[in-house]
């Protein structure tokens, strides 16, 4: 994680372990919104954190500007806006997952529903090719989420459809 620290337009370049914004950044748990964290430090993942402080009054920690001090109201605010943008963050790395998951389920339907039919077929003499379109027209059904397209933000782009390749398997 890259923490990057800002108070009235001044990248705050020195001492970011005495900052009020790293203190509270590595106060948050981060393992609830889906990065492994550990205990005391920074959250490990490709993920940047911008903090900007603007006040008419910034309270530094010495006259060389070089962190913000730990003051309980401003650690609150921070914390607070930080546990916000967790939350949205949790439900796109929620989403991204579910996608990933649904579409190992679809291959492992996918992988054996022909054997499936065929089966089927042997027991009670079935047409294969339709048993096989039904079957497949469930495990769509079924997995549709591995069909979601997602944009930068985890929003859905398109509709899901079943890519043909995997119609024709069979």
């Amino acid at each position: 994680m890259n923490v990057l620290r800002y108070a009235n337009r001044v990248p705050l370049q020195f001492q970011p372990g005495a900052c009020a914004i790293t203190q509270t950044i590595m106060g948050t748990n981060w393992r609830a919104y889906g990065l492994s964290q550990s205990r005391g430090s920074l959250p490990s993942g490709p993920v940047t954190v911008l903090v900007h402080m603007a006040s008419v009054w910034v309270p530094f920690t010495s006259e060389s500007k070089e962190a913000v001090a730990s003051y309980p109201e401003i650690q609150k605010e921070i914390r607070l806006a930080l546990q916000a943008v967790g939350r949205k963050l949790a439900m796109y790395v929620r989403k991204r997952q579910k996608v990933k998951q649904e579409g190992e389920r679809r291959n492992i339907f996918l992988r054996y529903l022909g054997e499936v039919a065929e089966a089927v077929t042997t027991i009670n003499g079935r047409d294969k090719k339709s048993l096989y379109e039904q079957l497949l027209k469930v495990a769509k059904r079924k997995t549709s989420d591995a069909d979601l397209k997602l944009d930068d933000e985890g929003r859905a782009v398109e509709p899901a459809i079943l890519p043909t390749s995997l119609a024709k398997a069979y």
